[in-house]
């Protein structure tokens, strides 16, 4: 199958919110690392978990790779673009979903940040110790295993 029947199926799915213009690209073509950007084919901005897994099977049925992009604040090239794939978005999936203090656990869309998920416990008396020293999303955090300077005292992720 082609890139354009590729590109009209996502197009499809999630109307406007798939783009293929060049400024979308360009924006989640890299992280803030030293790499040269890489344009995607496209930038797929879902909003729910079941339209990830659509996106998924969309793009595994046309054999499209995927790299998912946060807050794009990677030193290390994980979010540089795939000139054969997709980026998908993360940025509409920001809702913290639950947090119990006491079991100190919560769960998080993608694009919810550490400075978000702190703001929200501090009403709780908890917080969130792990600080990468940039405002990235616990998503990226999560696949990085970042830490921070808290990281010996608290642990890394």
């Amino acid at each position: 199958m082609s890139v354009e029947t590729f590109n009209n199926e996502l197009t499809s799915f999630l109307e406007d919110r798939y783009s293929i213009s060049e400024s979308a690209r360009n924006n989640h073509a890299r992280g803030e690392d030293i790499f040269d950007p890489i344009l995607p084919l496209g930038v797929a901005f879902p909003n729910t978990t079941e339209e990830v897994s659509q996106i998924v099977k969309i793009c595994n049925n046309h054999s499209i790779p995927i790299v998912p992009f946060g807050m794009g604040t990677s030193l290390e090239g994980h979010v540089l673009g795939n000139e054969k794939g997709i980026t998908v978005s993360l940025e509409k999936m920001n809702n913290i979903i639950e947090v119990n203090a006491e079991d100190f656990d919560c769960r998080v869309e993608a694009y919810v940040t550490r400075g978000q998920l702190d703001e929200h416990l501090r009403d709780q008396g908890v917080f969130f110790p792990i600080d990468p020293g940039a405002e990235a999303t616990l998503a990226g955090m999560a696949a990085t295993s970042a830490s921070g300077t808290m990281g010996v005292k608290y642990g890394t992720m």
